[in-house]
């Protein structure tokens, strides 16, 4: 996303500490509290038109209109902290999943729930030479169309990995980095 500087406008929220708009790039930046003395999170949310920025300000509870109105909506990248540090992953790396806490939980971008610790997770990255075959034959078993169609995108992201960067493209091991 954009990495424009976005003038925030504090809150009485105890969900949100601060919020902004960049109008030419269409986002909504929001600054989560932080705990003691750890600053708050910056998300910044994609594509959020203007009026629902104008809706958000009017709002009585900006908490809840972000409940209802943005979470699940748009969208977000986790903004990096004082150190440049970002606890997330990119929406090029990953359209539907980042681990938006610290502690690296996966987490559905939709509906910021965090997969639950008793359900196992498999990751593919592209420069495994047998992810690409892996996730064509899973293509293949795949009939909701929506998800197809998801599926499909990634499988091109990964060929155009492999396009671009042959040199990184190995057989998978499981040695420690």
């Amino acid at each position: 996303m954009n990495t424009t500087t976005i003038e925030m406008i504090p809150c009485d929220s105890s969900q949100i500490e601060a919020f902004g708009y960049d109008a030419e790039s269409q986002i909504l930046a929001i600054r989560f509290p932080g705990r003691g003395a750890t600053p708050g999170s910056v998300y910044h949310y994609a594509d959020v038109p203007a009026n629902v920025f104008e809706a958000m300000s009017g709002a009585e509870s900006k908490g809840k209109f972000f409940g209802g109105q943005i979470r699940g909506h748009y969208a977000y990248e986790k903004q990096p902290d004082a150190n440049g540090v970002v606890f997330g992953l990119t929406t090029k790396q990953e359209p539907k999943y980042t681990t938006a806490t610290k502690d690296g939980r996966l987490v559905n971008r939709a509906t910021g729930k965090a997969i639950p610790d008793d359900e196992p997770v498999f990751v593919l990255r592209a420069q495994d030479a047998l992810a690409l075959p892996a996730l064509e034959a899973y293509a293949a078993l795949v009939s909701d169309h929506t998800h197809a169609h998801a599926v499909e995108q990634r499988i091109d992201a990964f060929i155009k990995f492999a396009d671009a960067h042959p040199e990184r493209t190995k057989l998978p091991d499981t040695a420690a980095a």
